[in-house]
């Protein structure tokens, strides 16, 4: 952390250790039990491996200390650091393993507003992790990429990086509520398209009514071999890539059709 704000970059961090601070003169841990809260509001904790969805009534303080320099350095290269700390904690929970992150930053921390804010960009590095691994490995495996000139592959990976960002946009709105049952596909793909994947997965004449997203979340998933084997609804970025790929493909016939139809009236 040192080198990062001494070289003017700006970081938000959790805190690992229980760390020795200057002022005020105490450790981290001590600080968190005796911190008063500032604010208290909910936040949503996202499904994760063995941990279900929930709510969290959160409080909040945050002030600015400064972290001894750590036992194991020797000398005077680490000098002490001065960084804002914010405590976020649920002090009233039935649950076995509270929340309670402890997070530095450079960033300036001046009212609840600011450090709400800081915590929210926290909440979303499991989105940005989501988004390297759908981009990287699961879902378009641009790392897999295997091209003899740098300017192609990075062509390649700006494209696909966007495919990535809307394939998590439709896993996000298909795992919200009831709410992408009542907006459009046409607010992500074309017409042609979702007619095209309509035609492909249900087999059957075109509806009156544009489909929902979340028909489009589905479908694509079908069409990737996806199936709910764990009853449980949730689909796998491999499965909506592969599906998302393959309509892509037929898009891409039926367009060229369409040129050579408009060709040959010519």
């Amino acid at each position: 952390m040192t080198y990062q704000k001494d070289e003017g970059h700006r970081f938000l961090v959790r805190a690992k250790e229980n760390r020795k601070l200057i002022e005020p003169q105490c450790n981290l841990n001590q600080l968190i039990e005796t911190a008063h809260g500032q604010c208290c509001y909910t936040i949503n904790i996202a499904q994760r491996a063995g941990r279900k969805a929930r709510q969290a009534r959160i409080t909040l303080s945050y002030q600015p200390i400064t972290l001894a320099k750590p036992k194991r350095v020797q000398g005077q290269e680490a000098p002490t650091l001065s960084v804002n700390v914010i405590v976020c904690q649920e002090k009233e929970s039935t649950q076995k393993n509270p929340l309670c992150w402890i997070l530095y930053t450079t960033e300036p921390v001046n009212t609840a507003e600011d450090a709400q804010k800081l915590v929210r960009y926290y909440e979303l590095r499991w989105r940005v992790e989501e988004f390297h691994k759908t981009w990287k490995t699961d879902g378009t495996e641009v790392e897999d990429l295997r091209l003899q000139h740098s300017d192609n592959i990075l062509r390649i990976a700006i494209i696909k990086a966007f495919i990535a960002v809307r394939l998590l946009q439709l896993q996000n709105m298909a795992q919200r509520s009831e709410l992408d049952k009542e907006v459009r596909c046409t607010t992500c793909v074309k017409e042609m398209t979702w007619k095209l994947l309509w035609a492909k997965v249900e087999k059957d004449v075109l509806p009156d009514k544009v489909p929902s997203l979340h028909w489009l979340y589905y479908s694509l998933a079908k069409l990737g071999g996806w199936y709910d084997s764990k009853r449980n609804g949730r689909v796998g970025v491999k499965a909506l890539w592969k599906g998302w790929f393959k309509l892509a493909e037929m898009v891409e016939s039926a367009e060229l059709l369409i040129s050579i139809q408009q060709t040959e009236k010519l």
